[in-house]
């Protein structure tokens, strides 16, 4: 007895199972009529899908692209440079030169009209005679603080005295150099002496000598060639 063969029906074939509850669907549907599972697609399906495989001119178009706006930014700079340079950008060198201020005049020893006054005359002899009272005063057996006590009326003084010195004969400008001078070595002792003191630990009295005394000398050299200056 030969048996039939048995007849599958084509829709029941291609139905979709549904993976969570086993409910066999029809095919056109995408989520399970019972369950709302997503559905698989067909095997015939995923084979009917064409495969879309990477374009290899892709890469070629995309590096084209960057080249043109990068051309095109180029010359949009390039374009707004001739626009600005047409306006007449001002040139920054041209502009610090301008608002640079001019220098001050120098005043001139000429300018002031010459004077020869007794108070004039007075008055560099008070500065000399401040000068050689701070040299015969002066001596290696005093203190820093004594010093620079008798430095500073020095300095008070010549402020006060100097400037009233308006004789302008030849030797006028030699007589302000070698007071200048006096007091510039005056003061150099003074830093000198500053400077032992606050390095006792390396530098000694015998280090404070060998720099006093060749400042002091030189003032007196200073202080003798003003007063020179000044009977000529």
């Amino acid at each position: 007895m030969s048996q039939e063969p048995t007849i599958i029906n084509p829709n029941i074939a291609s139905a979709k199972k549904c993976s969570r509850c086993g409910l066999m669907n029809f095919t056109e549907r995408t989520q399970c009529a019972r369950c709302g599972q997503e559905l698989s697609p067909l095997i015939g399906e995923l084979k009917s899908t064409p495969t879309v495989l990477d374009d290899p001119g892709d890469g070629s178009r995309l590096k084209v692209g960057v080249i043109v706006v990068f051309v095109a930014v180029l010359l949009g700079g390039l374009f707004w440079l001739y626009i600005l340079k047409d306006q007449g950008t001002p040139d920054p060198v041209a502009e610090t030169a301008v608002v640079q201020p001019a220098p001050e005049p120098v005043q001139q020893a000429a300018e002031i009209p010459a004077q020869n006054t007794p108070e004039s005359r007075d008055a560099a002899k008070q500065v000399l005679t401040g000068l050689k009272r701070f040299e015969r005063d002066t001596n290696l057996s005093m203190t820093f603080e004594e010093y620079e006590a008798m430095l500073n009326r020095l300095r008070a003084d010549l402020n006060s005295k100097l400037p009233e010195f308006v004789d302008h004969n030849p030797s006028d400008e030699a007589f302000r150099k070698e007071v200048e001078g006096a007091l510039r070595d005056y003061t150099a002792a003074q830093n000198w002496w500053k400077t032992v003191m606050r390095n006792s630990a390396v530098l000694t009295d015998a280090d404070r000598t060998e720099r006093l005394i060749p400042n002091w000398e030189s003032a007196k050299a200073h202080i003798e060639n003003a007063e020179k200056a000044l009977a000529q």
